[in-house]
């Protein structure tokens, strides 16, 4: 049913992120975690996984569950809030230092930075709603359960725009905008989406989103934050890591998807 596509969108989703959109960040150009990823939001995005992985235990998503991800969100964000503004005001001079040290770019006028970003915002939610729509329809033909939907199409589809912005931040060198936006989307994602449907329908998860798909996101996940914490550079991101995650993602997919197919 659609419940099972929202929490396999959720889980595919984070996997995707991971293992495609910062896999193909890194092996295009390796990029570098900032120590505050490195040392706040990857350790909060592995505590979180590991909390979504205790509810889902007895195979149930209850509305006390739903409500407990739901206020760790509202507190994940006001710390964040509250985090934000620390920085701002105890380390601008680092900010400064950065500044000085990177080449000028031109700048938007406000009001040309506003309808940029409404346009990009609008085409990458239009193209990645066309896109699921499509996929969804070719699933349904091949006889495709709704679960494998989210973990993979529905999932590719919503990630799309993590894909977009990672992209376009490598290119700019913007390694902290690119990470960050992939750490923050698994945040929202395993707190906010699956509590939100939680709140609205207790959910009863399959035996496999446990022990195959959630077992999975939490181990790119701890992969992920040691591959920041490094060996020889610590914050470095090797190409060679980024290839691995690629491997996880064809591999993993490649599964799924001839597991599912019914002849």
């Amino acid at each position: 049913n659609e419940v099972d596509m929202a929490v396999g969108n959720a889980v595919g989703s984070n996997i995707f992120n991971i293992t495609l959109v910062v896999g193909l960040s890194v092996a295009l150009a390796a990029i570098t975690a900032h120590s505050t990823i490195v040392r706040k939001e990857l350790p909060i995005l592995i505590a979180v996984t590991f909390l979504a992985g205790l509810q889902l235990l007895d195979g149930q998503l209850s509305r006390v569950d739903a409500l407990v991800l739901s206020l760790v969100f509202v507190g994940v964000v006001l710390w964040s809030i509250l985090n934000a503004r620390y920085q701002t005001t105890n380390v601008w001079w680092i900010e400064l230092e950065q500044a000085i040290k990177k080449p000028k770019q031109p700048r938007l006028s406000s009001h040309q930075a506003r309808v940029w970003l409404t346009t990009g915002l609008l085409l990458l939610i239009l193209g990645s709603q066309l896109f699921v729509w499509g996929a969804v329809q070719v699933a349904q033909v091949l006889d495709v359960s709704e679960l494998i939907m989210g973990l993979t199409i529905v999932a590719a589809g919503t990630s799309l725009p993590e894909l977009a912005t990672v992209v376009a931040a490598v290119r700019k060198g913007e390694d902290e905008l690119a990470l960050g936006n992939v750490v923050g989307a698994n945040i929202f994602n395993t707190l906010a989406v699956v509590g939100i449907a939680g709140l609205i329908q207790p959910i009863t998860i399959a035996p496999e989103v446990l022990y195959r798909d959630w077992l999975l996101m939490l181990g790119v996940t701890v992969g992920l934050y040691m591959m920041c914490l490094g060996y020889k550079r610590p914050g470095h991101l090797p190409r060679w890591g980024g290839g691995l995650l690629l491997l996880v993602f064809i591999i993993y997919n490649s599964w799924l998807l001839i597991s599912s197919i019914h002849y």
